[in-house]
């Protein structure tokens, strides 16, 4: 690869295809996560993609409920087993619950997990510790009903060894690292979703015991979505924010602070090419790494530079705060979520044409640098040949037909399995069950229902149709 290159990979099965995160395999490959849509039912299922060291795919597999299935990070053992965090709504009644999935080195199912009560869980983030335990970052809804920070430590077989629920409302982590004293670092936000949101740094220890909370709050909107911890020790974020200016729209922006929470500078991207007729566009940054020469780089995406159009967003500075590079790229409709740094390489990972009329795909760049006259190479893929593994849970009830008029047939059902049917909006349906069949009272409707199956400790989710 040239030292002035970045190449890009698209990776597309013709359905709306999203990278979140993607490690750097002991193979000398990688495998990334995220998710793809399901179309025999439109939900989402969690979608697991390997490649070779040149990016030529090994082979992909999608899991999935019925429901909403999403991976968001993926880290490696030593024992090189893969463990990939996400959520699902599987259970129904229980809204969303975090899903981690394990598989080994050749893809092979091991084990998957769900973690959560009767509200909302999401798996944001997955940080490897040096004994090989992995701490899952995200958020969780409190008996309240506020979506609130989320730790959770978990063994190398996902057993639970302890959690912790942080005291800030309407909020979520988004990323974490552990620090070279063995404690760990998290970046949370606020209300993003609204006009007035803060950014909050948490360090603890590894059992979540608080060392110290920091705020970064401006008159405005402010959001971080990744953080690092550079080898001077000194921590830098990146998000976007509008609190410095007088315009509604967001720019990229990089925050330093000290080891101890303090906060040192923040640069601010893209403001430059802002006009008075080019207003409440987005620029963000997502992701960030530090490079050899311990320069900082953000990437993310822009739609200032592209007019309205997604672009990828190149910000490099030195740990000083003096600026270095802004680069916009020319790939189209194209964003970045995650950069890791694999030997001599910058790799990220994320999505293209999400704004286009065609579905969107899995996006992967690899770079030796990242300058300000980049050349770039782009190399399309088709992933025809994904597998729908479905969830794994040795299933023994069969829910036929999918499409159906009066009544459905459940084979494998035991007498002891409980049987449940739902609207889609969770609202129990009349149903009689008699044997393995299973009738539908003639006053329900014709639509999508939801039949589950619980059986013990496992539940199964059937979506079905009635015409």
């Amino acid at each position: 690869m040239g030292q002035d290159t970045v190449k890009a990979f698209v990776y597309s099965n013709g359905l709306q295809t999203k990278g979140n995160d993607l490690v750097a395999s002991q193979d000398g490959g990688y495998l990334v996560v995220g998710s793809s849509l399901n179309a025999q039912n439109n939900s989402s299922d969690a979608y697991v993609l390997k490649l070779n060291s040149n990016f030529q795919k090994q082979y992909s597999y999608t899991y999935g409920s019925p429901l909403t299935d999403v991976l968001k990070a993926v880290v490696e053992q030593p024992s090189g087993d893969f463990i990939m965090a996400g959520y699902t709504s599987e259970n129904l009644n229980n809204g969303f619950d975090i899903y981690l999935l394990s598989l080994n080195s050749q893809g092979q199912f091991l084990w998957q997990k769900n973690y959560g009560g009767s509200g909302w869980d999401f798996a944001e983030d997955l940080t490897l510790l040096n004994d090989g335990s992995m701490i899952v970052s995200g958020s969780k809804t409190d008996v309240d009903g506020f979506e609130k920070p989320y730790l959770l430590k978990v063994n190398a077989l996902g057993d639970s060894l302890t959690d912790r629920l942080l005291e800030i409302n309407t909020a979520k982590v988004y990323s974490g690292v552990q620090t070279q004293d063995s404690n760990l670092v998290f970046c949370i936000s606020s209300d993003v979703q609204t006009d007035s949101s803060s950014i909050y740094i948490h360090k603890c220890d590894q059992n979540f015991s608080p060392i110290w909370t920091k705020q970064l709050r401006g008159p405005k909107k402010d959001v971080a979505y990744d953080i690092i911890e550079a080898s001077s020790g000194n921590l830098f974020l990146s998000g976007s924010s509008n609190s410095h200016s007088t315009r509604s729209d967001l720019d990229i922006i990089i925050y330093s602070l000290s080891a101890q929470g303090d906060s040192l500078f923040s640069n601010v991207y893209a403001t430059s090419y802002d006009t008075t007729v080019i207003d409440d566009l987005e620029d963000q940054g997502t992701a960030l790494i530090e490079l050899d020469n311990t320069d900082i780089l953000s990437l993310g995406y822009t739609n200032t530079y592209g007019f309205g159009d997604q672009l990828i967003a190149f910000s490099r500075m030195q740990q000083n705060g003096n600026y270095s590079t802004q680069t916009p790229s020319p790939l189209l409709n194209y964003r970045i979520d995650r950069l890791i740094r694999d030997n001599q390489k910058i790799i990220g990972v994320g999505s293209s044409a999400l704004q286009s009329n065609g579905p969107s795909s899995v996006l992967i760049i690899a770079a030796d640098t990242i300058s300000n006259n980049m050349f770039y190479a782009q190399q399309e893929f088709a992933d025809t040949a994904v597998v729908s593994v479905g969830k794994i849970k040795q299933e023994t009830v069969v829910v036929y037909p999918t499409f159906f008029t009066d009544r459905l047939t459940l084979k494998g059902l035991n007498a002891q399995d409980e049987v449940l049917v739902c609207d889609l909006n969770a609202k129990p349906v009349k149903v009689v069950r008699k044997a393995d069949l299973l009738w539908f009272d003639q006053q329900v409707a014709k639509g999508a229902y939801i039949v589950t199956v619980k059986r013990g400790q496992s539940t199964w989710s059937y979506r079905v149709v009635k015409l």
